[in-house]
């Protein structure tokens, strides 16, 4: 094996017809280089779909965190109009306590399957249209709940 590199035009080309003798020209060498630069564009191309796919993803979880306060808020207005109702349930059928504790406990697992079942939905909003779109609708249904539960204070009002 030669460890010197000389031009390939210095050898005579019948040389390649030698066993376990390979003669590489300039313009093979050039060949490589450019199938190498090509390879490295279509991996830079790759690798730039992969920096933006993260980037939107990174945005997407940094925009749906701002959901949590909003599922927070509906969750307390549930609680509230679940409170107010069994509240007014009690009032009408005797306060027995241990009736009581039953009917919390109830109301409360209730609440919680329905906003499991909410919050599923906001979910497949949030992947469908961004955390945005669901912002929106966690905020309508909060605003509902509002509603709601006001109404039910001008309800007891007309009771007494």
């Amino acid at each position: 094996m030669i460890i010197d590199i000389a031009v390939p035009r210095n050898f005579e080309p019948t040389i390649n017809e030698l066993s376990d003798v390979y003669l590489y020209s300039i313009d093979d060498l050039s060949n490589v280089v450019e199938q190498n630069r090509k390879m490295r564009e279509k991996d830079v191309t790759e690798g730039m779909q992969i920096v933006e796919k993260s980037v939107t993803d990174f945005m997407d979880w940094f925009r749906a965190r701002d959901l949590g306060p909003l599922i927070g808020r509906m969750r307390t207005e549930f609680a509230r109009i679940s409170q107010k109702e069994l509240d007014s349930f009690l009032l009408g059928a005797g306060d027995n306590a241990s009736c009581r504790h039953a009917a919390e406990l109830m109301m409360k697992r209730t609440v919680n399957r329905l906003l499991h079942c909410v919050i599923e939905n906001v979910d497949a909003v949030a992947q469908k249209h961004g955390p945005a779109e669901a912002a929106k609708l966690i905020d309508s249904i909060v605003r509902q709940a509002e509603e709601i539960s006001s109404g039910l204070d001008d309800n007891e009002d007309n009771r007494l």
